[in-house]
């Protein structure tokens, strides 16, 4: 993979001074989300070029509006080798806890906690590499820290430390992060059993048995989704709906739609976040995803883009252009 990039201070401004977090590269290369690629940079008045190597975070599928590439981070290290190589000095910064990608699938798995010791099994009903969502009859605090046993597959276990991210005590639901100096292999392993699933449960690409919504459609605003779900429904599509973000991400992960409408700003998550969310998980990179706003389109565009999101529609709506994207995603 490569960065090109005019001069040196094409380097500065646009690597060096952005979100190095989240670094967009085009490519049709194959990467996997979660694996480390090998970029190299350049620029004209650069001497040599510089080999970093970065993380990849998410995928950006090709559409007519956006080319096809990757999002990547870049660790501190990699960083300060290009600020040498443009002629900066190495600048102190905040070390940071390099994030796991967001592979992570639903699941059915047996977990036993540790510490706390508890009486019985528990189940684990999401995993991903970064933690896991359980259903256990027990009390837990935000911040607390625990040990958990889970049985991946038959004869295949492993013990992770975490802290409780968030629980819901009376759901009988917690959720936990993993502890950054979790081991390498331990990661690997989960990773392996998560693909696993992907590839168990992948839904076909024929169309979706009628009655099932294949499309959700998320805003807040109760006459754009009767507007939409009505169009859909002309159309010969079913949609399910949701008014707030997290709410729309929970029916996309449930239902595995064709395609996704998001308004841009709802409560709860906004439409961005819900696409980057998307887009860092196996399972959702190639579904179309499309952007909702009144925002001024141009802005628009480079929101778009910057998420992931496969196209968008500008407010208010023309059912001619929606017809259109769904003629275009959904023939």
């Amino acid at each position: 993979m490569r960065l090109e990039f005019n001069n040196r201070q094409g380097i500065w401004a646009d690597l060096l001074r952005s979100d190095t977090e989240r670094v967009f590269i085009a490519t049709d290369e194959d990467a996997r989300i979660g694996s480390t690629v090998t970029v190299t940079v350049t620029a004209r008045d650069l001497k040599e070029a510089v080999t970093i190597e970065g993380l990849v975070l998410a995928k950006r599928p090709k559409s007519e509006r956006f080319e096809a590439g990757v999002f990547v981070k870049f660790g501190e290290r990699e960083i300060q080798r290009c600020r040498e190589a443009v002629g900066l000095e190495p600048t102190p910064r905040a070390a940071r806890v390099e994030a796991r990608h967001e592979l992570r699938s639903d699941c059915v798995l047996t977990a036993q906690f540790l510490v706390p010791a508890l009486p019985a099994p528990c189940q684990v009903r999401n995993l991903s590499l970064s933690g896991l969502l359980a259903n256990c009859p027990a009390d837990f605090s935000v911040g607390q820290g625990v040990e958990v046993r889970i049985e991946l597959a038959a004869g295949v276990e492993v013990s992770v430390h975490a802290a409780v991210s968030w629980a819901r005590n009376e759901l009988h639901l917690v959720g936990l992060t993993f502890k950054p100096e979790t081991p390498a292999q331990v990661i690997d392993t989960i990773a392996r059993t998560i693909e696993a699933m992907h590839s168990a449960s992948a839904p076909a690409p024929n169309p979706a048995p009628q009655g099932r919504p294949q499309v959700v459609i998320a805003d807040d605003d109760p006459d754009i989704l009767m507007f939409l779900t009505k169009a859909l429904k002309a159309l010969g599509h079913v949609a399910a709906t949701a008014s707030r973000g997290d709410d729309a991400l929970q029916a996309i992960r449930t239902l595995h739609p064709r395609i996704a409408f998001l308004d841009v700003l709802m409560p709860g998550m906004d439409g961005l976040d819900v696409c980057k969310a998307l887009r860092s998980d196996a399972a959702f990179t190639s579904m179309p995803i499309v952007l909702l706003s009144a925002i001024e389109a141009g802005r628009l565009h480079d929101m778009a883009a910057s998420a992931g999101a496969t196209d968008y529609l500008s407010k208010p709506l023309a059912l001619a252009d929606l017809r259109a994207l769904v003629t275009k995603y959904l023939a």
